[in-house]
């Protein structure tokens, strides 16, 4: 009762500018988020490439690297940080790495129809999040739209729920990871720290990328990978390269469609990522589709339709 009734006392906030550069930096991150799904699938599938953690360690490995030369050529300023904020980032990092990971190994085990509908609960993980740990407030319209989305992402997905016992609790522990990773990113976006996305993606990527190291060691797929080494070719090495620059902008692009918005903004918008990917399979893979999933989808644009115009009200 304390949540929804807060949920009446949102703040209005001043706005500005920054509501173009939002929806701008939001359409870059849904280009690329969902063009890294469906390379990644490929990637798994096609390349006889099956090592999710190497792969999101050549991600981190990307973002470090041009986030540094960024910061170096580009002159972005860079704080200097106690040993106590320093640990915040390595624990952020951490977050961060195990949502990637939870990702990309639990898209291996289950069909990508029930990986979306596991993750539209996520706006709903998120808003609970951001109410109790950053003290955001909602309207009732807020929490209405956010019910539609989650109502349309499983629309659109019923029919095909292939899953195994362990990829559901790699996916739901991964929506948990990724509404955890959207709000403590916004901690430190809009927070004491303020940092620029391009100092917190390589500040957070140099950690992730030793611990994913780490992880894929002990985990046998360095290992797995060495013994294999000289069966790999230089196109698979070009398309993970790419794969690791697109993840490079993915990140930065997040973090900046982060500062400009909200944690739930965010996750909403990961929603209408999720029957994009539906919609762009269908087209490429001429996968056929029931009236149901279409009226699921139709639910799902229309819920994020509503979220963006209720946000846009309450901030003008």
């Amino acid at each position: 009762a304390k949540f929804i009734g807060s949920m009446k006392k949102e703040t209005q906030l001043p706005m500005s500018d920054s509501t173009a550069q939002g929806f701008l930096w939001n359409a870059i991150w849904l280009l690329l988020n969902i063009s890294m799904t469906l390379l990644n699938k490929s990637i798994f599938v096609h390349m006889d490439f099956p090592y999710p953690i190497t792969i999101s360690m050549i991600h981190m490995i990307c973002t470090c690297s041009f986030s540094k030369l960024l910061i170096k050529y580009g002159k972005y300023p860079v704080k200097d940080l106690t040993a106590k904020q320093h640990r915040h980032v390595a624990a952020f990092s951490l977050l961060f790495c195990a949502n990637i990971m939870m990702g990309n190994i639990g898209i291996k085990f289950t069909s990508v129809a029930m990986s979306q509908v596991i993750r539209a609960s996520i706006p709903g993980i998120t808003m609970v999040l951001s109410y109790f740990l950053l003290g955001k407030s909602y309207t009732i319209k807020h929490l209405m739209t956010i019910i539609l989305v989650i109502s349309g992402v499983c629309l659109a997905t019923y029919g095909d729920l292939e899953f195994t016992t362990l990829g559901l609790v790699l996916q739901i522990t991964g929506c948990v990871l990724s509404s955890c990773k959207s709000v403590t990113a916004s901690k430190f976006l809009v927070g004491e720290l303020k940092f620029h996305p391009i100092e917190l993606a390589y500040r957070m990527s140099f950690y992730a990328a030793i611990q994913m190291f780490v992880f894929a060691a002990v985990l046998g797929e360095t290992r797995s990978i060495v013994d294999n080494f000289w069966e790999y070719d230089l196109r698979l090495a070009g398309i993970l390269l790419t794969n690791g620059m697109m993840a490079f902008f993915l990140n930065f692009s997040n973090f900046m469609f982060t500062r400009l918005t909200s944690a739930l903004t965010v996750t909403v918008s990961g929603s209408l990522k999720n029957v994009l990917t539906i919609i762009i399979s269908i087209l490429l893979f001429r996968t056929p589709i029931s009236v149901l999933n279409g009226a699921g989808i139709v639910v799902t644009i229309l819920g994020a339709t509503l979220y963006n115009f209720v946000s846009y009200k309450y901030r003008k």
